[in-house]
């Protein structure tokens, strides 16, 4: 499938300030210069010779877009001013690259929703990462989860998204009708190029099945556990997307009839002794109950997005994000009187984390 740049409109000024001019010429000065633009560890020079001469105007240094552009993997294009956009000349940077853009084509057997526009960025490290696109919700999407799943040219399983974050879910939950951005992760190797796309949902209600359990556990029974992001340190971009696993595993030898379970994700405010200040956030997760075969069990992707229950981005500083379930879970075998017994614990996950917004 055809791959190209997409455009989306940004300033780039070296300057904090805009200059309003009166004339239509200026005075300005040649500033020789050296230029380089550091991601990560990747330096690249910039080249400023020339006619890309970097230049001096009223105490601000000012380099072509075009030549910064490019240097950073962009690039430019331009349209004169005209009625169509506001009598103003239009500059657009444009930088990725973009899968299927246009008509939201991609969608799932059931046609819950289509998705396009999906953004493939390059990374520091070489690798891609695909992060975002659009999506047009068809039915209610309560209680499912969202993965695509990318292939090569050949037909080969690239990976499959982390997580599916539809913007403003917080605030404002997704309905049929409605068409928004969303943020995503997949990450794959950068000598690969992603050729094709498969839209899966999947029923968060449905179990899993399983033929091996974790070997951290303590006992037999049921674990209600809380994973971290992968690669989780204890810290996290304010403004990015995290996702935390939560999932509920049977690991009893026998298959049993599961009572109501319900489980809850909170975020507080915390501050440096780790003492609570304010909850920020909280999100109440499926109930679970019904037939669970041994060593199955529940998974949920919890996507945070650092906002509070208005969705207003927090600040930086201390959070605790905590999985509040109870203490037992009920069940019956054979159908059977009901059996009450303590959750085991999984000492690799205890039921909070920590998390330095930075």
């Amino acid at each position: 499938m055809k791959k190209f740049i997409i455009g989306f409109m940004c300033g780039a000024a070296i300057a904090t300030t805009t200059t309003v001019w009166a004339a239509d010429s200026i005075q300005a000065y040649l500033f020789p210069s050296k230029v380089e633009f550091r991601h990560g560890e990747m330096i690249t020079p910039v080249d400023v010779s020339g006619d890309n001469a970097v230049i001096n105007y009223n105490n601000k240094a000012y380099i072509p877009l075009r030549t910064f552009a490019e240097a950073i993997g962009a690039k430019v294009s331009f349209k004169e001013a005209a009625a169509s956009n506001g009598n103003k000349n239009q500059i657009i940077l444009m930088t990725g690259q973009a899968f299927e853009n246009g008509p939201l084509t991609l969608s799932d057997p059931d046609n819950n929703v289509n998705i396009g526009d999906l953004y493939v960025v390059r990374e520091p490290n070489g690798n891609n990462s695909l992060t975002s696109g659009t999506i047009r919700i068809n039915k209610v999407l309560k209680d499912k989860e969202i993965e695509i799943h990318a292939f090569d040219a050949k037909g080969e399983l690239i990976g499959k998204t982390d997580f599916v974050y539809i913007q403003d879910s917080e605030s404002k939950p997704p309905r049929p009708g409605e068409t928004r951005l969303f943020s995503t992760s997949l990450t794959f190797n950068g000598n690969r190029k992603m050729d094709s796309c498969v839209i899966k949902i999947r029923d968060q209600l449905k179990a899993i099945e399983s033929k091996e359990t974790d070997v951290h556990l303590l006992g037999s029974g049921g674990i209600a556990a809380l994973y971290p992001p992968g690669g989780f340190d204890g810290y996290l971009p304010a403004g990015q997307v995290a996702p935390f696993i939560v999932f509920f595993q049977n690991t009893i030898d026998h298959e049993i009839e599961l009572k109501p379970f319900e489980m809850n994700i909170k975020v507080t405010r915390i501050d440096k002794n780790n003492e609570f200040v304010e909850l920020v956030y909280e999100k109440k997760l499926p109930t679970i109950e019904g037939p669970l075969q041994s060593l199955s069990f529940y998974h949920f992707t919890v996507p945070w997005n650092p906002v509070d229950r208005e969705g207003r981005p927090l600040s930086k500083g201390r959070y605790q994000i905590t999985l509040e379930r109870p203490d037992t879970f009920r069940y019956t075998l054979d159908g059977g009187s009901i059996i009450t017994e303590p959750l085991i614990t999984n000492t690799r996950t205890p039921t909070a984390f920590n998390v330095e917004l930075q």
